[in-house]
């Protein structure tokens, strides 16, 4: 039995296959979306279609919040967010991505995040136990 929360689980762990530290910057790429803007990257979908949504990355950056947020803020997420987890940034690269070289100088206070945040977390009750990721039919 696999425990896990499903927002943040990585394709190539659903779909059974081997995996590595990848999927780790798969989660921080999920947990910067909602840090970022305050949205379920997913839109609250559930069952299959979380699932599906999860193995095409589909995620969308259109929402209000992400007007205010930097193109290379951006730009990190979705290279954390790549289905392949060969094509992903690797921890080297993220580190010296200008978005992390320019955080200190970029700092600023988003308060309708954090109300946003606030929201997302009373919401969130999502965590499951999936007893076999190998019935999942994509």
């Amino acid at each position: 039995m696999v425990c896990l929360t499903t927002t943040f689980c990585a394709p190539e762990l659903l779909l059974s296959r081997c995996y590595d530290k990848a999927i780790d910057l798969w989660a921080l790429g999920i947990l910067l979306y909602i840090m970022l803007c305050g949205d379920d990257p997913y839109k609250s979908k559930s069952g299959s279609d979380l699932y599906r949504a999860i193995l095409h990355c589909d995620i969308e950056f259109k929402s209000p919040s992400w007007k205010s947020i930097s193109l290379d803020a951006q730009d990190v997420v979705k290279r954390l967010l790549l289905v392949d987890p060969k094509l992903r940034i690797i921890t080297p690269h993220l580190l010296n991505h200008p978005w992390f070289i320019m955080l200190d100088e970029n700092e600023k206070h988003l308060d309708s995040v954090q109300e946003k945040l606030e929201h997302f977390n009373k919401q969130r009750s999502e965590k499951v136990c999936i007893p076999d990721l190998n019935n999942f039919v994509s």
